[in-house]
């Protein structure tokens, strides 16, 4: 029998996972999930753990409509959800140029000084949202911020099985799941 084991958020592209025991599905996957992103402030390109790793390190969590950012050795900063009249700022997630508001400057001051590089917050209401891959969905379903799809399922059987196949094991972290699942057998979610 399929069981849920584990659901996670990750509020902020790339960075620590939030456990959760409950959540809400809305338009865009998870609520709340990697609805907020870290740019390059040059060019706009999204930042992720594959170039700077200590991105993993950083901790967001959603405090009513607000994120709260934590970091070794960081105060930790409550950042407003943009409204309306916030800037826009153009980025791109892999293949899409999008414009999504900026989080404001003690944001970005926050996350460039964490990172040591010059970079901006930028968060994404459903509005303007990015289109699924339409040979997996239909025109009209978005995602966020999260690389392709609005949920990551991962069975632990994969993992197992992965871990096994590299005789080494794994920790489901690296792969960064909104759902884990046991009771199939492996790899059953890619179909």
């Amino acid at each position: 029998m399929l069981q849920l084991t584990s659901l996670y958020r990750y509020p902020l592209k790339s960075c620590a996972a939030e456990p959760l025991q409950h959540a809400v599905i809305d338009e865009l996957g998870l609520h709340g999930d990697r609805r907020w992103m870290v740019v390059d402030s040059a060019n706009g390109r999204f930042l992720t753990q594959r170039l700077l790793p200590q991105l993993g390190r950083i901790r967001a969590s959603w405090q009513g409509d607000d994120l709260l950012l934590e970091a070794p050795g960081m105060s930790a900063l409550q950042v407003l959800l943009p409204d309306a009249q916030s800037p826009l700022r153009g980025v791109t997630v892999w293949s899409d140029s999008l414009q999504v508001p900026d989080a404001g400057e003690a944001a970005a001051r926050w996350v460039s000084d964490y990172l040591q590089r010059d970079c901006r917050l930028v968060q994404v209401p459903a509005g303007r949202a990015r289109q699924v891959d339409t040979r997996y969905a239909r025109p009209g379903e978005k995602v966020g911020f999260a690389d392709g799809f609005p949920l990551l399922l991962i069975g632990q059987a994969s993992l197992d099985a992965l871990s096994a196949r590299l005789g080494r094991p794994l920790a489901m972290a690296r792969f960064r799941p909104n759902l884990v699942v046991s009771g199939a057998e492996a790899f059953a979610e890619d179909s």
